[in-house]
């Protein structure tokens, strides 16, 4: 009980945490890793969809390579890696950009778009969960300008729960909710349920969303894998990383080596460079994806902001900033950074 109870206090006192066999995450030394800017994103996702300027966003990103009911976080694995927790393991070409970066937004004109972003994690996401279904969605692109876990520390009397717990009507379709048991499964994408049944399933589960910052990144521990093993009868393995440097060593094929291959280097943000025109989205262009524009978030709609911007600004878009120095009213986490965040209230 003893060597236990020290185990536990080297592993907070590290920054750590217990995986589901008790083994630490191991801290690690970052990689030097090369800088790269906004072009990185503007050339590498140019071959899978088409950028456009969002009246309240600037420029953002959509796919053209996919089905017409396709959601984000929708065709990949979780793996449960060594060091970064929950890591979504994309099958498509663009995850390791949309889906590690910035944030996806819905947009009443073209759908799902991707707001990029300077800051990695491996999933930006809200976790639910039961004995019967677990279900994720992504975070809204509001959520870029606030730190995660103090949004998260807050609980439901932040102001900003709202963006987490993602419960309103527009929100509801973007959850991807499956079957527990398939949770692990390289192919549980497939037993994903209709997002028409998203309502009565959000009802039976819980807001388990959980991040910390360990060694400076994001870890994401928001489903506990003992319970899952305990409840499935399954096991958990644990997946190692290996952090590359060229974007060409990324892959989503693990290759039989229990090996996830992570890419994020380090992205100066600037706001003001435009993708170049060969990228950018054609007036006669249109989405994939079957638009609902409904389903737009009060904060998403251009319908306002555009005249508001053609009054204010005789016509020429501005995006409202995301630098955090900009935004004195965001949660901090300056005291207690690698402090437990799950929401009390949901436990």
């Amino acid at each position: 009980m003893r060597s236990k109870t020290a185990a536990l206090a080297l592993a907070l006192a590290l920054g750590t945490s217990l995986t589901a066999t008790g083994a630490f995450f191991v801290p690690h030394e970052a990689q030097a890793q090369s800088r790269y800017s906004y072009d990185m994103f503007y050339d590498e996702l140019a071959d899978h969809g088409r950028w456009v300027e969002h009246p309240r966003y600037g420029w953002v990103w959509y796919p053209t390579r996919v089905r017409s009911d396709w959601r984000p976080y929708s065709e990949g694995r979780w793996a449960w890696t060594d060091r970064y927790g929950w890591y979504w393991e994309s099958y498509e070409p663009f995850g390791w950009a949309t889906y590690h970066y910035g944030r996806w937004g819905y947009d009443d004109r073209y759908g799902y778009i991707w707001v990029p972003g300077d800051e990695w994690a491996p999933a930006w996401v809200s976790f639910r969960h039961s004995d019967e279904a677990i279900g994720w969605a992504p975070l809204p692109p509001e959520t870029l300008a606030m730190t995660l876990v103090s949004l998260l520390s807050g609980g439901r009397s932040s102001g900003y729960y709202r963006y987490v717990d993602l419960s309103e009507d527009y929100y509801r379709p973007r959850w991807v909710f499956m079957p527990t048991r398939y949770f692990n499964d390289p192919r549980g994408y497939s037993h994903a349920y209709s997002w028409r049944d998203n309502d009565r399933y959000y009802r039976q589960t819980t807001n388990v969303t959980n991040y910390t910052i360990v060694n400076n990144y994001y870890v994401n521990r928001s489903i506990d894998p003992r319970r899952w093993e305990s409840r499935t009868g399954q096991k958990i393995q644990t997946v190692q990383v290996r952090e590359v440097n060229d974007r060409r060593e990324w892959s989503n094929d693990r290759r039989g080596d229990n090996t996830v291959r992570v890419f994020h280097p380090r992205v100066e943000k600037d706001d003001r460079k435009a993708p170049p025109e060969r990228v950018r989205a054609k007036a006669d262009d249109k989405p994939v994806v079957t638009v609902r524009p409904e389903l737009a978030a009060p904060e998403e709609r251009r319908v306002g902001k555009e005249r508001q911007d053609d009054n204010n600004n005789k016509g020429r878009m501005v995006a409202p900033s995301t630098d955090r120095t900009a935004q004195p009213d965001r949660p901090r986490d300056d005291t207690d950074r690698n402090r437990n965040t799950r929401d009390n209230d949901d436990k």
